[in-house]
């Protein structure tokens, strides 16, 4: 019976800068998954947790207003944490309340119901220009959050040959996030390692991996596809999917202009823009001409993607499994 023990250290492996997994090889298939599922997820929670701390530490895990810059040093590593108050709009949800709106809009037209904002001229119904942008703008705001977005930059160690002397680096999960001088090491450590993992090791596998498929924005399938190789001791399945993306932030901001130009031209007394009309010193737009301006803005930024899904396990040894 195998004996079951509680760890609380791990060893990970360094990857050195030489390596190169461009090629679809069986050594490379090991590296891969060893660099997939096992080193970067580990690196990855060192990174994170010791984050946690850097920007509790400086402060940015309280709200602010103005441009934050701390300073801290660790062992011997400075580092220089950055946090700059902004926003964050989710235009997909702006689009959708915008959509339901002009659907609205345009029911009450067909079915013949009055209501308030409406106008009907003599070649079509109308909405008053600032309700429509009363709309917009609220849609937007109720949609926009406040963040924080944060920097994290550091100084190079000292002692340089450190990955030269180490082949792994032991990772304590219970204790990462502990601001020590130790921790701060490790975690310089994880996060170039992390990125050299992706740069050097999954990144070109999975683009050489994608490349046998033959799918890609130029050859998008009409339908799921499922491909499966196997390469040494491992099995690769690449599900590719055609995917529509819209860019909604572009609508969004198309529509935003177009209203904003429309309200100029009103407050000039003029009226060249389709679909707008003044009538009473009140601008006026069709809402047809609006409905069908923002289906071809939908339209026009909405194009078809391919997205590649790549999974690895390791073929089963059954005979030895069953032998055992």
């Amino acid at each position: 019976m195998v004996k079951i023990k509680r760890i609380n250290k791990l060893r990970v492996a360094i990857v050195p800068k030489n390596v190169d997994c461009s090629e679809l090889t069986k050594e490379n298939a090991e590296l891969y998954f060893a660099a997939e599922k096992y080193s970067q997820p580990w690196y990855d929670m060192v990174v994170s947790e010791f984050e946690k701390t850097l920007k509790k530490e400086a402060g940015l895990d309280r709200k602010f207003k103005k441009k934050r810059e701390v300073e801290l040093e660790k062992g011997d590593i400075k580092f220089k944490i950055t946090g700059t108050p902004g926003t964050s709009t989710s235009y997909q949800s702006v689009c959708t309340r915008l959509e339901d709106y002009l659907t609205d809009l345009k029911d009450a037209v067909d079915q013949g119901i009055r209501r308030t904002g409406l106008r009907n001229l003599e070649d079509g119904t109308y909405i008053s220009l600032n309700e429509l942008q009363e709309k917009m703008e609220g849609f937007i705001d109720d949609y926009t959050n406040p963040k924080i977005t944060p920097k994290i930059e550091y100084s190079k160690m000292r002692d340089q040959s450190l990955e030269k002397m180490l082949e792994v680096v032991e990772i304590e999960p219970e204790t990462s996030g502990k601001f020590t001088g130790t921790n701060a090491k490790k975690y310089r450590l994880a996060k170039e390692q992390s990125k050299r993992i992706k740069s050097k090791v999954i990144n070109p596998f999975k683009k050489a991996l994608k490349a046998e498929t033959e799918y890609s924005s130029d050859n998008v399938p009409e339908e799921t596809v499922l491909d499966i190789y196997e390469i040494g001791e491992y099995a690769f399945s690449v599900l590719t999917v055609p995917k529509e993306t819209t860019k909604y932030s572009e609508v969004v901001n198309n529509l935003k202009a177009t209203v904003e130009k429309a309200q100029e031209e009103v407050e000039n007394g003029r009226a060249e823009m389709p679909g707008l009309r003044i009538r009473d010193a009140e601008g006026l737009f069709e809402i047809d001409y609006m409905v069908d301006m923002y289906e071809k803005l939908i339209e026009d930024n909405t194009k078809t993607i391919v997205e590649q899904k790549i999974q690895v396990m390791p073929i089963a040894a059954y005979d030895e499994v069953i032998s055992a």
